[in-house]
């Protein structure tokens, strides 16, 4: 379960389509730290993960496109910046999500 919020024109659809392709592209470990960083949980909602919303929301202005992804927890939606190119895009997201400490609880 995913929306976009943010724009609705064909260069919209191509660069979700890079950024679905990139996350379907991760392993379970990135897959999972990724999960964390839109949540703050590693852990499914109780009905499975169909109940988990995502929302990709575009964020920042054209020229700041060196920013990393940000993501608002309670809401599960992640600010995602426009970026020029695809394997721009990945190394920012893997870069979010490598650096992401979440609420640091164990």
């Amino acid at each position: 379960n995913a929306s976009y919020q943010g724009g609705d024109d064909e260069e919209d659809d191509e660069y979700l389509d890079w950024f679905w392709s990139v996350l379907g592209e991760l392993d379970d470990e990135k897959k999972t730290k990724f999960v964390v960083f839109v949540t703050a949980s590693d852990r499914a909602p109780l009905g499975g993960w169909r109940d988990c919303r995502l929302i990709v929301q575009r964020s920042g202005r054209e020229e700041r496109r060196d920013c990393l992804p940000a993501s608002f927890t309670c809401m599960s939606m992640l600010m995602l910046p426009r970026y020029e190119t695809r394997a721009k895009l990945r190394s920012k997201l893997l870069q979010a999500i490598e650096s992401s400490e979440g609420f640091g609880l164990q």
